[in-house]
C-alpha cells in the first residue's frame, strides 16, 4: 500500500546500459521486412502495468473493481502502491483544436489532441479578457501540491494533463460549464478536461477548471459546499478539503473510484473522499525541482567503432531525482532508406513507445532504443533527450562507426577508442559532475535545440536551459470525471 502522506524520496532513474550483445531476453522484431539488422524492442515498457490492464472511460465505472480483478486472477490495482510523483498541466487558453478519435486504447490523450468528450473536431477559441486572473486563481488552488502549470505546450513526449479553457458548451452540443475524463488514482497523466467560458451561468472559470483537472486524477463530485469538488455554484471560498465528505449523487451519479476513496475514508464504504489527501497521494507536496536529469552514459560509447559481426542494443543510462520524466530517442544518421524516420519515446507519440509513467520502479528500467544485429558498414548517429516535470532537461548525440569485422575486433567486441563504458557523456569534470566534451556533446542548438524547442545559441551541454514551455509553480494533483458547476436554488 502506498503512503499518501509521505513526500517522494530522492530516487534515481537508472537505465543501465547493456554491455554488448543485443538484449538476449528481450523479444525483437524487424522494423522493416527488408531490414533484418535493425530490430525494434518489445521490452514491456510500452505502458505501465496498470495502464495495460485498466482503461479509464467516461460515464462508466472504473475497471479497478477488486472482485473483477480477483476473478481474473489479478492482484489489486497497481496504482495503490506507487509513490507520489509530480504532474504537469498544460492550460490551453489561447485556442486549441481537438479530435474525437485517439489511438487505439485511449479515450483521451493530451499530446495527441484528442478526447471522447467530443463527437467531432472542435476548435475552441481563446479565453480572452480575464484569462490571466482566472489562471492565477487556478494556480492558487493547487499551491500545496507538486503540480507544474504552463500555458505553453510541453514537449509531446512529456506526459501531461490538458486543461482546455474557452468557448461555449454549444460547441459540443451540450449545456454545461465543463467536462472531463476519468482515471482513478492518477493512473494516467495525459487526460483532458474542458472548461467553457461563454456558457450562461458559469461564473467561476477557475473553480470549474480545478474541478476538471481533479476529475482527471480520480476525484469525484462531493456534497460539501466548501470543497472544490462541490458541483454547484457557491459564493464562498473553496479548497480541496482535508476531511472525509460524502460524494454527490445529485443526478444519479455513482462512485467510479470507491476503492481509492476508501483507502483514506474507510468508514465511507467508497462513498466518501478526502480530496486534499488523495491529491497529495498522487502528486505529493509542493517540491520545486531545480536538478536537471543527466544522461550518465550510452552504449555504444560515443565515438566507438563496432564490427559488422556485432549484436548489441543502443541504450542510455539516465539519472534524475524525479519519478516523472519524458524520454525520446531519434535516429539521425545511418537509417535505412525504407524507414524515412524512426523515433522511440514516452507518451505514445513516436514510432515506438515506452511510457513507464508514475508507477515504474526507478532502477529497473533500461532506456533501450533499438537493437542492431550485424549492421552494415557506415556511420550512425542518434539523439537522446530527457526532461522532467519542471522542464529541466538533458540531451546528447551518440555517434559511432560500424567497420568491417576483423579477427581482433571479433575477439574484443566494441572498440570504444580507449574510453570506459561511461565515456559517452565526456567523463566527469573536476568537481565530480558529468561533463560533456566538444567532440561528443552533440547538444548544440542544431541538435538538442531542435529536439526540445531551444533557440539557437544554447550552450553545448544543455543540462541547464529553458524549455520552450514555462512552468508556473502552482503545484499538486489526482484523477477523475467532472460535472457541471451549476447554481443551486436558494431557499
Amino acid at each position: 500500500m502506498r503512503s499518501l502522506l509521505i513526500p517522494t524520496t530522492t530516487l534515481a532513474l537508472l537505465a543501465v546500459p547493456l554491455q554488448s550483445a543485443a538484449a538476449a531476453d528481450t523479444p525483437t522484431r524487424r522494423i522493416q521486412p527488408d531490414v533484418p539488422w535493425a530490430l525494434a524492442l518489445d521490452d514491456a515498457l510500452s505502458k505501465p502495468l496498470a495502464e495495460q490492464r485498466y482503461r479509464p472511460h467516461v460515464g462508466a465505472t472504473e475497471s479497478a473493481d477488486a472482485q473483477a480483478l480477483a476473478e481474473l486472477g489479478e492482484p489489486p490495482l497497481p496504482a495503490l502502491s506507487y509513490e507520489p510523483s509530480p504532474a504537469v498541466v498544460y492550460v490551453a487558453m489561447d485556442g486549441i483544436t481537438l479530435q474525437p478519435e485517439c489511438s487505439p486504447g485511449n479515450s483521451s490523450h493530451s499530446a495527441q489532441r484528442c478526447t471522447s468528450l467530443i463527437q467531432q473536431e472542435v476548435s475552441f477559441p481563446a479565453f480572452g479578457d480575464g484569462a490571466a486572473t482566472e489562471y492565477q486563481q487556478l494556480l492558487s488552488y493547487f499551491e500545496p501540491f507538486d503540480v507544474v502549470f504552463t500555458t505553453e505546450p510541453p514537449p509531446e513526449f512529456q506526459p501531461y494533463t490538458l486543461a482546455v479553457i474557452g468557448g461555449s458548451s454549444s460547441l459540443i452540443g451540450a449545456q454545461s460549464c465543463g467536462r472531463s475524463s476519468v482515471a482513478c488514482d492518477g493512473l494516467k497523466r495525459n487526460e483532458v478536461s474542458i472548461t467553457f467560458t461563454e456558457t450562461e451561468g458559469c461564473q467561476t472559470v477557475a473553480e470549474v477548471a480545478a474541478q476538471g483537472i481533479a476529475h482527471n486524477w480520480g476525484l469525484e463530485n462531493s456534497d460539501y459546499p466548501t470543497d472544490l469538488l462541490y458541483e454547484f455554484y457557491n459564493d464562498g471560498f473553496r479548497i480541496f478539503v482535508d476531511g472525509c465528505v460524502n460524494l454527490s449523487h445529485d443526478e444519479g451519479e455513482v462512485a467510479h473510484c470507491g476503492d481509492v476513496h476508501q483507502m483514506l475514508c474507510p468508514a465511507g464504504g467508497g462513498e466518501q473522499q478526502n480530496s486534499y489527501q488523495e491529491l497529495m497521494g498522487v502528486v505529493g507536496p509542493r517540491s520545486p525541482d531545480v536538478v536537471p536529469p543527466q544522461i550518465v552514459s550510452t552504449f555504444p560509447p560515443n565515438g566507438a567503432e563496432v564490427g559488422t559481426d556485432e549484436d548489441f542494443t543502443i541504450t542510455a543510462k539516465i539519472e534524475d531525482n524525479s519519478r516523472m520524466v519524458g524520454v525520446r530517442w531519434t535516429w539521425l544518421k545511418g537509417m535505412p532508406q525504407e524507414l524515412g524516420s524512426f523515433t522511440r519515446c514516452t507518451n505514445e507519440v513516436c514510432d515506438e513507445d515506452f511510457n513507464p509513467g508514475p508507477s515504474f520502479v526507478p532502477g529497473d528500467i533500461q532506456w533501450n532504443f533499438i537493437a542492431f544485429s550485424q549492421p552494415p558498414v557506415g556511420e550512425y548517429e542518434f539523439l537522446v533527450e530527457v526532461i522532467d516535470a519542471y522542464g529541466n532537461l538533458d540531451a546528447q548525440t551518440l555517434s559511432f562507426e560500424v567497420v568491417e569485422a576483423t579477427e581482433s575486433s571479433a575477439d574484443g567486441g566494441v572498440d570504444d577508442g580507449g574510453t570506459d563504458d561511461d565515456s559517452g557523456t565526456g567523463g566527469e569534470t573536476s568537481d565530480g559532475s558529468a561533463g560533456t566534451s566538444a567532440d561528443d556533446s552533440g547538444t548544440s542548438g542544431s541538435d538538442a535545440g531542435q529536439g526540445l524547442g531551444f533557440e539557437s545559441g544554447t550552450s553545448s551541454s544543455c543540462r541547464v536551459g529553458q524549455p520552450r514551455w514555462t512552468p508556473a509553480l502552482g503545484l499538486g494533483l489526482m484523477t477523475l470525471g467532472l460535472g457541471c458547476l451549476r447554481r443551486r436554488a436558494r431557499s
